[in-house]
């Protein structure tokens, strides 16, 4: 969190210091992101329609174990008294958890990312030098 406004800053420095034909290329490859998204984004629910179901996943959580003390004696005008204290350990372990799933999500994704990329790649003016630029700008906006 600290470091958002430093890299916000530091990203909006360097947007600016790409060459005017850089620039025309990002410009152009948003805008082909723009155009093709809400199409490869229908069709990839139509392919891929959301199937939630209930599935046991496994997980991790760290846990706490007791795994000896550590005593110190200390003399006193008394006599000798002995202060123990426990010692813990950090042990990982796995449980299962029921949660509800969308079983297409990655292969929607997949498809989507896929749609775009056809379709960056068939509108993008690759005899330009900044062709690629505005391809990778179409594919991930």
């Amino acid at each position: 969190m600290k470091y958002t406004i430093p890299l916000i800053f530091v990203s909006l420095f360097l947007s600016g210091c790409l060459s005017p034909e850089m620039q025309i290329a990002r410009s152009e490859g948003v805008n082909l992101h723009h155009q093709f998204r809400s199409a490869c984004d229908a069709s990839s629910w139509e392919t891929y329609p959301q199937d939630v179901r209930l599935v046991r996943v496994k997980r991790q959580r760290n846990k706490e174990v007791r795994n000896g003390e550590n005593c110190i004696e200390t003399d006193t005008a008394n006599g000798s008294v002995t202060q123990c204290k426990d010692t813990y350990k950090n042990v990982r372990e796995e449980y299962y958890q029921d949660e509800y799933q969308d079983l297409n999500k990655s292969n929607r994704g997949k498809f989507y990312r896929s749609c775009m990329a056809d379709e960056c790649f068939s509108a993008v003016n690759w005899n330009a030098p900044t062709g690629d630029m505005a391809n990778r700008y179409c594919k991930h906006g």
